[in-house]
Formats: C-alpha cells, structure tokens, sequence
C-alpha cells in the first residue's frame, strides 16, 4: 500500500510540478514574473508585486533574497493543472519554489503565496490552520465574512490548505495576526514551526496534541482565543486592507487625475481578468461627507471608479463608476478611497480630468 502511495504521488507530481509554464521574462526588483493571460506584464504590475514582496519579508523579519522570486499569474484551467488543490498555491516547479496565482486573486492572493514561499514547507508549519493562518496574517485583510464561522475542531480536522474554505482561511488569519499583536512575530513563527515532527510518520500532530502545545506555549486556550481574535470590520485600516496606491493631494478644494495606459509606466497594471485591459490607481482621503463634480473628458473605451478602502461605508456607497463625457456630481461620505482609471493597454490618449469639491 506504501509503495502504491508513493507511485501514485510521483504521477501526480509528473503531471502537475512538470506542467509546462509561460516563460519568466519579466523581471522586477525582487521578483520574476510569467503570465499566460497578457502580451505583456506591465511595469506597475512588477512594481506593485515588488512592494508586496518588502511588506512580505519585512513582516516577517526576512533579509531579501538574492535570487528573485518566481511568480507565475496563470489561468483558471493552467493553475488548476500547475496546483492540485486547484486553487493559487505554492509549489516547487521547474526546480524552483514558485508563487502561483490565478488571474483573478492577484490582489488579494500573491502575498500570501509569498509568505509560503519565502518562510518554505517547515516554517509554514504542519498543520493547515496555522501555515494557511500566518500566509493570510500577512496577506491584505478580508472583511469579515458571512455565515456561521468554523469552530476549533473543524479547523484541525483539515489535512491540508485545500480542505480549508474561505471561512476557515479567514478565521485562522485572524488569530494568527491577533497572536502576532499579543506575543510578536517571532514567538508566533517558532509556535508553528514546532508544530512539524519530520521525525515521525504522521509529522502532523493530532487535534489534541495541537491545543495542548498550543495551551503550553502561549498560556491560553486555543478555543478561547479564536473567538476573541477576529477584528471588527470597521477597525480595519485601509493599509490592513491592501489600499496602498500613491495619495491624491487636494489643491484648493481640487483634485487632479492625470496619466496614461502606458504599459512601461511605473503606474500601469494589468487587470489580468481582461487581458486587453489596464489600469492606475490613486488614493483619496475624503475628511469629512462632502459632494463633488467630476468634470473633464474621459479617454473613449476607459472608465473611472471610486472604490471604499473599508468594509462597510455608512450609508451604504456602491463603486461609483462613471464612463463618457457628462460631468457627475456625487455625495461622498467620509473615508479613504481608491480611485481606478482603467482601459486598453496602450490608449494613446491621457486622463486629465478634475474632482472639486462643492460643498
């Protein structure tokens, strides 16, 4: 039955750790990225995988390494093929630890497959609640979910990330960053580590092996400590929440948007989902409710989006979108935002358009 085992695994690593990749061309300062989607990946794309790769190891109290780390953006079905969980992953392939993210989790996964493969396979722990838990604790925050969130034993009962939902990903990065605000960094890290027994069998303890370690390390039980853990969405800053575009600066009561869907541009980011399709974003602060008038002539095939960097705004503000030429006045009440032009890669034309505040 072992050796069974162990064929049927090597098959499955031949079919999935030799899948063929798009090649890695596209270098930034601390990554190299391929991508199955794009004709070509944008500089604000690398840029913004770069910062996400000093927030990563900074956070986790990692030097940068001197090889860059390999990220592949694929397709629903070539991640499917390249991860058996069928999901963004992290995998040794083509003889290197690769970040593997789907097309449509780039914001909001490739962190997190960083985290696994900068901390590796022993850092990130044995047991899927904590190495899933410490990738989401440095990862841009999830709002809290809907629905009845999973409990202690059904956390444990998970053999691996992919037996886990989003619900479960959720609860286990909130006490992962809770245990990192009480005990720090490094104390959180070496609890998980522990948790790997390469000398055993079954290197992943059982349920109750893992709440007494865990009641013996930290001093408090694990149950307890899960339920007090998660954070109150309105407590979330848009930093925790991956709002991390340059801030707009408002001139006498105005506010000025200017740029180009240059792909060589620092600013410029594929929106992976359309392939076609890019886009730049800026942050704006809003202090207090005001209205404003959008005015000035949008590029033909491009929109604009206000995005709440939060939660939940009072009141209840969808994305705001506004397309063609008309100008638009809009209540905003108060908060951090994320403005988002976006259109065909490589518009000729610029964005110069103008908010101003009018009351």
């Amino acid at each position: 039955m072992l050796r069974r085992s162990l064929t049927l695994a090597a098959l499955v690593c031949l079919a999935a750790c030799e899948a063929p990749l798009p090649p890695f061309e596209y270098q930034g300062e601390h990554v190299v990225v391929a991508s199955d989607t794009v004709d070509q990946v944008c500089a604000g794309t690398l840029a913004y995988l770069d910062r996400e790769y000093e927030r990563v190891s900074e956070g986790l109290g990692l030097e940068f390494a001197s090889e860059p780390l390999r990220v592949a953006i694929l397709d629903e079905a070539q991640a499917s093929r390249v991860c058996s969980s069928g999901r963004s992953c992290a995998t040794w392939i083509q003889n290197r630890h690769t970040a593997v993210v789907r097309t449509r989790e780039v914001k909001r996964i490739a962190a997190h497959e960083m985290v696994h493969v900068r901390l590796g396979r022993r850092r990130s722990g044995s047991v899927p609640m904590f190495s899933e838990g410490i990738a989401e604790a440095f990862a841009p925050a999830q709002c809290p979910p809907r629905g009845r969130l999973p409990i202690v034993g059904q956390l444990l009962r998970a053999e691996h990330g992919s037996d886990l939902n989003g619900r479960a990903y959720y609860v286990s990065g909130e006490l992962v960053t809770y245990l990192k605000q009480v005990h720090g960094r490094d104390s959180v890290l070496n609890f998980i580590e522990g948790l790997v027994r390469p000398e055993l069998l079954a290197p992943t303890p059982s349920r109750q092996e893992v709440t007494d370690q865990y009641h013996e390390y930290f001093g408090t039980h694990l149950s307890e400590d899960l339920w007090r853990s998660p954070r109150p969405a309105d407590l979330l800053t848009p930093d925790e929440l991956g709002c991390d575009a340059p801030m707009l600066e408002e001139h006498n009561r105005q506010l000025s948007l200017q740029a180009t869907l240059d792909c060589d541009s620092v600013r410029v980011e594929n929106d992976f989902e359309n392939p076609t399709q890019a886009f730049v974003e800026w942050g704006f602060s809003n202090p207090s409710n005001r209205s404003f008038r959008f005015h000035g002539q949008l590029p033909p095939e491009t929109s604009l989006e206000l995005i709440p960097c939060a939660c939940d705004i009072p009141g209840g503000l969808p994305n705001i979108v506004w397309e063609g030429s008309e100008d638009l006045m809009m209540d905003v009440p108060e908060g951090q935002y994320t403005v988002r032009w976006r259109g065909p890669v490589g518009l000729a034309e610029e964005l110069d358009v103008t908010f101003t505040v009018t009351q």
